[in-house]
Formats: structure tokens, C-alpha cells, sequence
């Protein structure tokens, strides 16, 4: 026979908002170094990322459950690869929400929700990028209000995956 000690409580799980200034000499001078951050913290409850500035950045929000990124007045975030990576990559997230941003430019997609990921794009504007908008993979994506302007595409859905654009 099996027998376990006492079974020890979870601890709390805090919610956390960081703010970033793109661009800036602060602690957090990018979106990637917030993520960075809330992957290395010891609580995973629901994240918030303030972003104000242009950015110039690809971001990589991969396995980070119940986030979201808020744009203070449409700032914007610019593909610095010379068009070889998407603007934004959303893998293997569950409830990500990304809000109010202009994303210009992106090799493929200016936006990515792939790997089961569940992701929700709210007033958004999306530009350039060189295959489409908005690229869905295996995952589930609503798309509320924004624009996607000047894309090879507007919004791409693949495999099985479930896209909603509302508004």
C-alpha cells in the first residue's frame, strides 16, 4: 500500500502588470524583456504588459498562459528583421490578448496564433506584412474591430484552426 504525507496547498497566484517604455533607458525597455521577465517569476497568474513607445521588435510570447498586451494610444511595434520574421508570434499560449497596437511590416504574418493557442487581437492595425495580416495555425483567434491594411493577405486560417472577426 501507497501512502503520501499531507498534500501541501498551492500558493497564491498574483497577478502581475509591467510597464514597458520601447526605446527607453528603464528596467523594461522592450516587450521582449517584460516576457522574458514574466517567464522567469515564480507566480503565473494572469499579466499584464503596458506598452508605450515604438517598438522595434520581433515578439515571442510562447508558452505564457492569460496575458495581455495593452498599447497606450496606438503605439506601434516595426519588424527590424528586413521582413525574414513575423511581428508578433503567439505558441502554445492560452488566452492572449493583444490590444490597440499598429504592427507594421513582418516577413510572413504581422500576427501569428499558432501551436493550440487561443488569441484575441482587439483594435489592432496591422500593415505590410509579406503573406498576411492575421496567420492562424491550429488554434483559435478572434479578431475585434482594427485593420488589416496592405497585407498580402487579410486574415489566413490553416489546418483545422478557428478564426472569428468581429467588428
Amino acid at each position: 500500500m501507497l501512502t503520501t504525507g499531507p498534500l501541501n496547498a498551492a500558493g497564491t497566484v498574483r497577478a502581475a502588470t509591467l510597464y514597458v517604455n520601447c526605446g527607453g533607458k528603464i528596467v523594461l525597455p522592450s516587450i521582449g524583456a517584460a516576457l522574458k521577465a514574466l517567464q522567469y517569476s515564480e507566480g503565473h497568474g494572469p499579466s499584464t504588459i503596458n506598452v508605450s513607445g515604438t517598438c522595434n521588435e520581433n515578439v515571442v510570447i510562447q508558452s505564457l498562459d492569460r496575458l495581455t498586451l495593452n498599447a497606450a494610444s496606438g503605439e506601434s511595434i516595426n519588424d527590424p528583421s528586413s521582413g525574414n520574421l513575423d511581428v508578433i508570434d503567439i505558441a502554445d499560449s492560452r488566452d492572449v490578448s493583444v490590444n490597440n497596437f499598429t504592427i507594421n511590416n513582418g516577413g510572413a504574418y504581422g500576427i501569428s496564433c499558432l501551436d493550440r493557442s487561443l488569441c484575441r487581437l482587439n483594435g489592432n492595425s496591422v500593415r505590410g506584412a509579406n503573406t498576411s495580416g492575421v496567420g492562424v495555425f491550429l488554434s483559435q483567434t478572434d479578431v475585434i474591430g482594427g485593420i488589416l491594411q496592405n497585407n498580402t493577405a487579410g486574415l489566413s486560417v490553416y489546418n483545422g484552426s478557428e478564426a472569428k472577426a468581429l467588428g
